[in-house]
């Protein structure tokens, strides 16, 4: 018997709050089948991959679609626009980022 939705994302949110090494608070998650898929962002591709590793360890995984998206420190976008020209919310740089640590 599979694992309904509603349970299988109660468990992996658990095994990545449970993690250490991966900042799941700006993690969102979606189950469709057992098929789960992450959306938000991350500080790190490290963090991006240990994620992916968590969600893996859940029994009743049938699929991931890792689309979190890594914010490198100190990374910025000219113009309000990406490189392929896509229009980008402004977000303003933490005190920490505009400091040049």
């Amino acid at each position: 018997m599979m694992k309904s939705d509603v349970l299988l994302s109660d468990d992996v949110v658990e095994e990545l709050d449970c993690d250490p090494a991966v900042d799941c608070g700006r993690i969102a998650v979606g189950v469709r089948d057992g098929v789960v898929t992450l959306l938000g962002s991350v500080p790190g591709f490290w963090q991006k991959d240990r994620a992916e590793d968590a969600v893996r360890q859940v029994m009743g995984v049938r699929a991931l679609a890792n689309d979190l998206k890594v914010l490198l420190r100190g990374t910025h976008v000219r113009n309000g626009r990406s490189r392929n020209g896509a229009q980008l919310a402004h977000r303003p740089a933490p005190d920490d980022y505009r400091d040049g640590l």
